[in-house]
């Protein structure tokens, strides 16, 4: 008597499994990232949420960034709410590349970070935002020089 059940309990559950992942409610995000009053280029910023997937981006020439949620299907901006957020110079590895055998290749020449290594640690970055709904969010981050070995 049970087995008539079954296919319909089947159904239903493959129908409640397809297409049902996490529904999360994304604002758009833009940003400025500077040094001094003076843009930084080359600068991944990260949101971190604590309700889903972080959100990710990259500084151009002028500063600038825009997010887009790291999810299965990526879309413009962040989950609503609040978050952490951290920064990674990406400036002193951008000639940074895999050799012929693999081998980490390092053409920094000697450049190192522009900004504090606070902003990379999640566990101490002071940054946060608030991403708020129904409108374009501007954040603008003013950041710390690396501090100078004594």
């Amino acid at each position: 008597m049970t087995r008539p059940l079954i296919l319909p309990s089947m159904v239903l559950a493959l129908l409640a499994l397809a297409g049902c992942g996490p529904k999360y409610q994304v604002a758009e995000v833009n940003g400025r990232v500077t040094l001094d009053g003076a843009p930084l280029d080359m600068v991944r910023v990260e949101f971190l949420s604590t309700t889903g997937p972080r959100s990710t981006g990259e500084t151009a020439a002028n500063g600038r960034f825009s997010l887009t949620l790291d999810a299965p299907k990526p879309q413009k901006g962040a989950i609503v709410g609040s978050h952490k957020v951290v920064l990674l110079d990406l400036w002193p590895m951008k000639d940074n590349k895999l050799g012929d055998g693999g081998e980490w290749v390092d053409n920094s020449n000697g450049k190192t970070p522009r900004i504090d290594s606070k902003y990379y640690d999640v566990g101490i970055s002071p940054l946060s935002a608030e991403v708020k709904a129904g409108q374009v969010n501007e954040i603008e981050f003013k950041v710390d020089a690396k501090k100078k070995k004594r």
